[in-house]
């Protein structure tokens, strides 16, 4: 047998042994908690986490820079795409689950990100399946949530609709403790769906705050029509204002300019920053 380094090929012989029943026994892989052509777990854990974070041809990339070793890039795929699969068995027959004493309050964030995702066309139209592919992109959805004061959240995600983002969300919620008297406390970039789902899974328990960057957005693009050619110093006395925590003066401000319900969202910057 042999293995590769970053140093070159290394020749090594491996021990073997025949049993009385005539089956060849192995120690080194025995011992080493791998078979003839399979991954150990370790291995496997390293495969996985580079999978997940760049495309499957490019992981060969990092093992070898840190680990002096390559493997198949068919291997590659099955070993992280098999381990995916089982996180997400596993996450949606926990989800629901209670498994901590509710906390007075607990913090929660979701936000959204646009992934590539590669899709084959459907059988029937093409035998070959590794050829005709479309590039689409695919919104996941990721939640944390912690107990106040805490500084090690836990973590749940989802590719799936609006309502199983806010059923990952109500499970990020309640590992972490939750009952009748915990307070969540929601932060978010202002998207609908985020508060939408905060509303229908919590009720009056939750509370949803837009982000302080991501409020000033809105606010720069309504600062056109509130106060056209002095919209840089509008906006800074807005900032200050909310700093200070007097965030009704800000609406008050933006009340005589609210777009009527006639207009459309796109059109409404004024009305997208108002309650």
């Amino acid at each position: 047998m042999y293995w590769q380094t970053s140093f070159g090929k290394i020749e090594a012989l491996e021990q073997t042994y025949y049993q009385k029943c005539g089956s060849l026994l192995r120690p080194f892989l025995l011992f080493a908690g791998v078979c003839c052509r399979g991954y150990s777990l370790p291995l496997q854990r390293k495969i996985t986490d580079f999978g997940a974070e760049v495309a499957f041809g490019q992981v060969n990339e990092r093992l070898r820079e840190h680990y002096g070793i390559e493997v198949s890039v068919n291997s590659i795929r099955e070993i992280t795409l098999g381990h995916a699969d089982k996180i997400k068995r596993k996450l949606n027959e926990d989800l629901g689950k209670v498994t901590n004493q509710g906390k007075l309050v607990v913090i929660s964030e979701t936000d959204g990100s646009m992934l590539p995702v590669v899709q084959p066309k459907a059988t029937g139209e093409v035998k070959d399946r590794r050829k005709e592919k479309t590039l689409v992109y695919r919104e996941a959805r990721l939640t944390l949530a912690h107990a106040k004061g805490s500084v090690s959240p836990l973590f749940s995600a989802t590719m799936g609709s609006v309502q199983e983002a806010g059923r990952h969300i109500k499970h990020c919620v309640q590992l972490v403790g939750m009952d009748e008297k915990t307070a969540v406390h929601s932060v978010g970039d202002g998207a609908f769906w985020i508060s939408e789902q905060m509303e229908e899974q919590f009720g009056n328990q939750a509370k949803y705050l837009i982000d302080f960057y991501h409020l000033c957005e809105y606010l720069a693009e309504a600062s056109v029509c509130c106060a056209p050619g002095d919209e840089k110093s509008w906006m800074e006395r807005q900032k200050t204002l909310l700093k200070e925590n007097q965030a009704q003066e800000v609406l008050l401000t933006l009340w005589p300019f609210v777009e009527s319900k006639s207009v459309v969202d796109s059109d409404g910057p004024v009305r997208a920053c108002h309650p």
